[in-house]
């Protein structure tokens, strides 16, 4: 993931560290496979769980500098997604979510990024959902769509 470096903005790095993530990764059961939940799972082989995704972007964007918060909750069933600092305002972000070859999504298409879940506020990613972290940031609006393009 050297490849965030290029980049000056925390933005950019940000979208980046999403882009490559959702592209190397593939969402497994954490019952089915090692390391699931970890970002060791994610980032070296490959394979994560929803909390494996969270915590591997939230590893990598610690390593860069960037204020990242690791949240549970609910989205149908257990989850967990992130929460991060950009521009003086805290932004959701679900990686898994985002990723086309995770559960409901179709398993065969995992060429085209999606931004749905990227920097986007609480009333938002409420609609399907719901935190159950303590001491969670209030996350406003969604962040400005137009200048979601892939990194």
């Amino acid at each position: 993931m050297k490849g965030a470096e290029k980049y000056t903005s925390a933005y950019e790095k940000e979208l980046y560290i999403h882009d490559y993530l959702v592209t190397n990764c593939v969402y497994v059961d954490p019952e089915v496979s090692s390391f699931a939940n970890t970002a060791y799972g994610c980032i070296v082989n490959g394979k994560a769980s929803c909390e494996g995704y969270a915590r591997a972007f939230q590893y990598v964007l610690h390593q860069l500098k960037i204020p990242c918060y690791y949240v549970t909750g609910y989205a149908g069933q257990n989850h967990a997604w992130n929460m991060v600092y950009l521009s003086g305002a805290f932004y959701n972000v679900d990686v898994t979510w985002d990723d086309p070859a995770s559960p409901g999504k179709d398993f065969n298409n995992h060429s085209t990024n999606r931004h749905d879940y990227f920097l986007i506020s609480d009333s938002t990613i409420n609609r399907d959902h719901k935190a159950t972290s303590s001491g969670r940031q209030s996350c406003p609006s969604d962040y400005d769509r137009v200048k979601i393009v892939k990194a």
